[in-house]
């Protein structure tokens, strides 16, 4: 049976997504990536303030994968967090190219870049080793959320050395980057080193 607290967690990581992707599509345009990673480590900040105890505050396949790693969310729960925010990141990209009458096209190339998998694995390691750490030293309220958003700006930035700095799958389907090994293996296996 489906507890309302249930629905409201997926509820809450999908209009996270959501909201983290367009976010990201709207400061990206400007092609500043400081200002793009900081948007983005402020949108966490706020979600995980706001809904940490709902939902944790994930908003990222990367990191539902290592909080699974590291026993922080069961089996079921990861599925249905990532399903829905790949979901969000599909949404996004749909509502974008909508309201801004624009069509997205595929920012990725055929060939593997490796430079630009290791600058997302990098990347996604720091932003794993800020949000396990303040996971399991049981940070709350905003020294919680300021950890996590701080550690995505962070990883952003030095990801942005060689990639499309988005650490996080569902970000990539919303920005056209969708990568199987660059933008999805990449940070997935940078985040389950950091964790």
């Amino acid at each position: 049976m489906i507890k309302q607290r249930h629905v409201a967690a997926l509820l809450v990581e999908f209009f996270g997504t959501l909201t983290l992707s367009l976010v990201v599509l709207s400061v990206s345009l400007y092609r500043f990536p400081f200002f793009t990673a900081l948007a983005a480590g402020v949108t966490i900040a706020v979600f995980v303030s706001a809904f940490a105890k709902i939902s944790g505050g994930h908003l990222n396949p990367a990191v539902t994968v290592g909080m699974f790693a590291i026993r922080q969310v069961t089996a079921l729960r990861a599925v249905g967090y990532i399903a829905v925010q790949m979901l969000a990141g599909f949404a996004a990209w749909q509502l974008y190219e909508y309201l801004t009458d624009r069509a997205l096209t595929n920012a990725t190339t055929p060939a593997v870049e490796w430079n630009v998998v290791a600058a997302e694995a990098i990347g996604a390691f720091i932003f794993g080793l800020a949000l396990t750490a303040a996971v399991t030293q049981k940070l709350k309220g905003y020294q919680a959320a300021y950890t996590m958003g701080a550690g995505l700006f962070l990883g952003l930035i030095v990801s942005g050395l060689a990639s499309n700095s988005l650490l996080n799958p569902a970000v990539a389907v919303a920005v056209r980057s969708f990568d199987p090994v660059t933008y999805v293996a990449a940070p997935v296996v940078g985040f389950l080193v950091g964790a």
